[in-house]
């Protein structure tokens, strides 16, 4: 008798095989960093808590060091989409309103989801870098504000909404380095920042956009 030779697994099964591993491991160190200390885990944590062998862990991922920047950005785009869609509509007939309700929305996904606060807020990037992070926020920033009102033209006007958004990081994590959490009063100075810093660019009243021009 002939030995049958087995099948190959299609390729499109392997790359699916393959992304839902590197999601295992993902979801695996969000889950521990739910309640420990980015210092406090490492990579066999990891892939040993996830169940995947260590050889195919490190076919995903080099070391803890670039598990944590894919948490990074993973995070990053779900703060964004949490706190773009979570806009009070009444709050957006003043722009210094609408940044307020941003700061807030910003708390509440850090206060909600420890793993993020942790991933991003105790960021070793030094304090005085402006990060890829902090330069998305800050043309998000931007943009949202250019939706719903006629912003003025001005020099470096997106350096400016960077180090706008820069300075709430900062406020904000000194609440979580000091408290574990975002308090009320860091919300407050932070939001009192973030608009007194922009006031120095940007009239107290701006031009509203009409409806059709907002989708909103």
């Amino acid at each position: 008798m002939i030995p049958v030779k087995p099948a190959t697994p299609p390729k499109r099964y392997i790359r699916a095989r393959g992304k839902a591993r590197r999601a295992e491991l993902l979801v695996a160190a969000s889950t521990l960093l739910a309640d420990h200390e980015v210092e406090e885990i490492t990579f066999k944590d990891i892939y040993e808590f996830a169940g995947i062998p260590p050889g195919s862990a490190y076919h995903f991922f080099d070391n803890i060091e670039s598990i944590q920047v894919a948490l990074f950005d993973q995070f990053a785009d779900e703060l964004f989409e949490y706190m773009l869609g979570h806009l009070n509509p009444l709050k957006r007939s003043d722009w210094m309103e609408l940044l307020d309700n941003l700061v807030s929305n910003v708390a509440i996904f850090y206060n909600n989801n420890p793993a993020a606060r942790r991933i991003i807020m105790h960021s070793r990037m030094p304090i005085g870098v402006i990060s890829e992070a902090d330069k998305m926020a800050g043309m998000k920033t931007e943009q949202l504000l250019n939706q719903y009102f006629v912003l003025p033209e001005f020099k470096n006007r997106l350096q400016i909404f960077i180090l706008s958004t820069k300075i709430v990081h900062l406020f904000l994590s000194i609440s979580v380095i000091h408290h574990g959490m975002i308090t009320a009063e860091l919300i407050d100075e932070a939001k009192t920042a973030f608009t007194g810093y922009l006031k120095m660019y940007l009239p107290e009243k701006l031009e509203r956009r009409m409806p059709e021009a907002t989708g909103r």
